[in-house]
């Protein structure tokens, strides 16, 4: 199956992390002060490296535990001794690929209680049209947060349930009885909500819906799988984040949401989040709640990365921005599903949500017109799909735009070719360069694939050519030369394994 996951936490306020003890630590590249969990560093070895545990003990520290499915290791150093000093001697020992502390990240959430348009968001990102095309499917999104409240009304019909809850083991120690997903902060498979984020989240990308109660969802069929991994002050640590998405790719999500960040890029992390997107899975995160650059892991190359909006599509003074950010979402007086009832709050957490949950539903219309896909063509697909809000073309502030659902469900259902047509298709089409690429496909019910393209001006200059071999080429908009073309009309010639195609393709700057 497919993966999608989400990832959303993002609180402004910094209180103790349950179950472990904490200190600051300083990282001198960015000039931010980071906390950590205090007397643990993970560490991963280069190949061929044998007898750890004497080399371990020579540094004077002990292994916890190894999470097999990344290989690396989690190990304590004893009271009074430097984590500085000790990465350090890790590092210059040659033995390591890494040696870094265990990061806590911070849930974004903002309570508000200024008044409120109920799910004024919905309607922002033309969710309604886009339900006229697909109302979504049994699509499993993962919320990597402070849990979900199973059991609430409007949330208990569209939790995942687990198909297999005998024992499970792949993060270094034994899951099982896990119906509704993993408590990874507390040991154990009750994953409900203390912190009032996880649930407000889950509510965004797929409530119940058209049910005659509460909110509707983005997704309304979505199956949420509930991994807890922030605790209920808002903290998470890497270790418990990474043993979340690797559960939720292991256990059959195809979306992960993660609306927590923090300034420093973890390493061992983004091991992680490449295990998930090489089994396929879609990984969305918020940009972060401090009107600084965007926090990790939004800032991953393989993750979505939201900003928030207000309703006059305004970028909300606190989110985060920067080269890294792809797609804006609603993000302030965001009414949703909270333990046992419903509130209304401000955050990019909130924003994250709504893109997993288009996300969803692209998902389900593909799957149900037998369209393979990869993670990178629901990015593509989504940033096609936004409206331009700020400065033309993409820009730091707000990225490609704020998302419309309607226009990339309509694109998902007209761009694509649908599983009886023959010919090769091209979309966007006009496209902006300076916007997004033009995706030149292959049916995907055939085995035909695009050996050579060709792309000539209107005078019969060949300006571009590709030789590929897949099913799929990105034209940047650019020729031979790299520079950008001039807008026009253009013509293709494709060389595929089948035999030839040719048609038209329009660029305007």
């Amino acid at each position: 199956m497919k993966k999608l996951i989400i990832i959303s936490i993002l609180v402004l306020s910094v209180t103790a992390v349950s179950r472990s003890a904490k200190k600051t630590f300083f990282t001198i590249s960015s000039g931010k002060t980071v906390r950590v969990v205090e007397g643990e560093i993970l560490i991963k070895f280069k190949r061929g490296v044998k007898e750890r545990a004497n080399f371990h003990k020579s540094m004077g520290v002990s292994m916890v535990r190894e999470n097999k499915a990344i290989g690396f290791e989690k190990v304590k150093i004893p009271a009074g001794k430097s984590i500085e000093e000790t990465i350090e001697k890790y590092q210059r020992s040659g033995k390591v690929e890494y040696a870094e502390p265990n990061y806590i990240y911070t849930a974004f959430k903002t309570p508000s209680d200024a008044g409120y348009s109920k799910q004024w968001g919905l309607r922002k990102i033309n969710a309604p049209g886009g339900w006229d095309i697909t109302t979504g499917g049994n699509v499993t999104v993962a919320i990597l947060d402070s849990g979900i409240d199973y059991n609430h009304e409007d949330i208990k019909g569209n939790m995942w349930i687990n198909p297999d809850t005998s024992s499970y083991t792949a993060s270094g120690y034994e899951i099982q009885y896990d119906t509704y997903g993993w408590d990874f902060v507390n040991d154990d498979n009750d994953p409900d909500d203390d912190y009032f984020h996880g649930t407000h989240v889950a509510g965004i990308a797929g409530a119940v819906t058209d049910n005659g109660t509460g909110i509707a969802g983005t997704g309304w069929k979505s199956q949420l799988m509930a991994v807890k991994v922030i605790d209920s002050s808002g903290g998470g640590n890497v270790v418990n984040i990474i043993d979340g998405i690797i559960y939720a790719a292991d256990n059959g999500a195809d979306i992960i949401n993660m609306s927590f960040g923090e300034w420093k890029e973890s390493n061992t992390l983004k091991d992680a989040i490449n295990y998930a997107y090489r089994k396929g899975v879609f990984q969305v995160a918020a940009s972060g709640n401090s009107d600084d650059y965007v926090l990790y892991p939004a800032a991953d190359d393989n993750v979505m990365a939201v900003g928030a909006t207000d309703e006059n599509d305004n970028r909300a003074s606190f989110s985060n921005y920067g080269t890294q950010l792809d797609v804006m979402a609603p993000g302030i007086n965001i009414y949703s599903t909270i333990p046992d009832g419903y509130d209304k709050y401000n955050g990019t957490s909130m924003a994250s949500p709504f893109a997993a949950g288009l996300a969803t539903l692209i998902i389900s219309y593909w799957e149900e017109n037998n369209i393979y896909y990869i993670p990178r063509d629901i990015k593509n697909l989504i940033i096609y799909g936004c409206d331009d809000i700020g400065a033309y073309g993409r820009d730091d502030y707000t990225g490609h735009g704020r998302i419309n659902a309607e226009t990339s469900l309509t694109l998902a259902r007209d761009g694509v070719v649908k599983i009886d047509e023959e010919k090769s298709i091209v979309y966007p089409n006009p496209f902006n360069p300076e916007k997004n690429d033009a995706l030149f496909i292959m049916p995907a019910d055939t085995s035909e694939k695009i050996q050579e393209l060709n792309i000539y001006d209107l005078a019969g200059e060949k300006v571009r050519t590709y030789s590929d071999g897949g099913k799929r080429i990105f034209w940047d908009g650019k020729n031979n030369d790299g520079k950008l073309c001039s807008s026009g009309l253009y013509y293709y010639y494709m060389a595929t394994s089948a035999g030839s195609q040719k048609g038209k393709v329009t660029l305007l700057r």
